[in-house]
C-alpha cells in the first residue's frame, strides 16, 4: 500500500472514532482485522467483534476524544501517541461509573494490509487509568479476566 492510501484509511478511521461512529470506525478494518487492548489482555477478531469493542467504549467513555500527539508511517505500519479525556459515565468491564474525568496518555499500533487496517494495538498504563477514573486495580484486574473468559481470550 502506498502512504497516501495508508493515511487516507487512517484519517478515516480517527474521524469515524472521534464521532463516535462505531460502525464506521469498524469498517476501515480488514474483514478479519483484529484490535488488542493490552492494558485487559481483551483481543477481537473480525469487523463485529471489533466495531463492539469500539461500541462499548463509548458506553465507558460517552463523551470521550482525544488528541494525536504524533505519528509515525513505517512501512505498513503507523504508529501513533496522544491522550484519550473523557469521563466515566458508563460501565468500565461491568465496574459502575464513578463520574470522574481521565486524560490518559495512550501508544497505538496499526498495520495496514489489502486496502484496511489488519491489527490495532493499544497500549497505557493501566494504574493511570484506575486513579484517575477511581476504579480498584484489583476489581480491574478481576473485571478484565472475566471479560477474557466471557469472550475466549
Amino acid at each position: 500500500m502506498t502512504r497516501d492510501e495508508i493515511m487516507r484509511i487512517y484519517r478515516t478511521h480517527v474521524d469515524a472514532e472521534l464521532a463516535h461512529d462505531s460502525a464506521r470506525a469498524a469498517s476501515t478494518y480488514h474483514p478479519d482485522g483484529t484490535y488488542r487492548h493490552m492494558p485487559t489482555g481483551l483481543f477481537f477478531r473480525g469487523r463485529e467483534a471489533v466495531r463492539m469493542q469500539y461500541a462499548m467504549s463509548y458506553v465507558s467513555f460517552p463523551d470521550q476524544s482525544f488528541d494525536i500527539e504524533r505519528e509515525v508511517l513505517d512501512g505498513d505500519t503507523l504508529v501513533h501517541w496522544g491522550t484519550l479525556k473523557g469521563t466515566t459515565k458508563g460501565a468500565f468491564l461491568g465496574l459502575p461509573p464513578t463520574g470522574r474525568p481521565i486524560a490518559l496518555p495512550f501508544v497505538a499500533a496499526i498495520e495496514f494490509r489489502d486496502g484496511a487496517m489488519a491489527g490495532e494495538t493499544l497500549w497505557y498504563d493501566m494504574l493511570t487509568l484506575c486513579e484517575q477514573a477511581g476504579f480498584p486495580f484489583e476489581a480491574v484486574q478481576n473485571a478484565s479476566g472475566e471479560a477474557r473468559r466471557r469472550l475466549g481470550a
